[in-house]
């Protein structure tokens, strides 16, 4: 603004966000900072609205967007499969699955969200690293599909990961 605008209080709608207001001649600077301690453990990414009160009559609130993301712990290479083709023949892509802190996991179940999409199950030993095929059927028909693979995982810090397929058959 043209005119000196303070910030008088901020309204934060999570308890993992921080925002301190210091007002300083014409402008109000805000220090938002995050305590990732404070954030539930299976969260990795959020936007949160911050709603900031201030003294001017034209704009007693504004709002600002926080957003944020965390690192998994435990990541798929690829982190998304793409096959495009004829239809009638199928498709396999090898996976990793590792984790970043080289803790071992262990994988508890896969599912799909497309029946002619299916993974095959890594052994029930516990490890840093499983690898796994994900295969699409030959039967699948011709069209346009976004599927994912949903890996449930038994650890604290992730209980489960997604894998994107895209698939284009003419």
């Amino acid at each position: 603004m043209e005119f000196p605008v303070e910030a008088s209080r901020v309204e934060i709608p999570v308890p993992y966000i921080d925002c301190e207001v210091r007002n300083e001649g014409n402008d109000a600077v805000l220090d938002v900072s995050i305590n990732g301690h404070l954030i539930p453990q299976q969260s990795s990414k959020s936007r949160d609205t911050l709603i900031i009160h201030t003294t001017s009559a034209e704009m007693p609130t504004l709002p600002i967007v926080v957003e944020w993301g965390t690192v998994l712990a435990i990541t798929a290479s690829p982190r998304r499969i793409v096959w495009s083709g004829s239809a009638g023949a199928g498709h396999l892509a090898a996976v990793s699955l590792a984790h970043s802190g080289g803790k071992a996991f262990n994988a508890l179940g896969i599912q799909s969200t497309w029946h002619y999409l299916r993974a095959s199950s890594p052994t029930n030993i516990s490890a840093a690293e499983h690898k796994l095929n994900i295969v699409m059927d030959a039967e699948a028909k011709a069209g346009m599909y976004y599927e994912k693979v949903i890996i449930k995982l038994d650890g604290p810090e992730q209980n489960e990961l997604e894998i994107s397929v895209a698939v284009a058959l003419r």
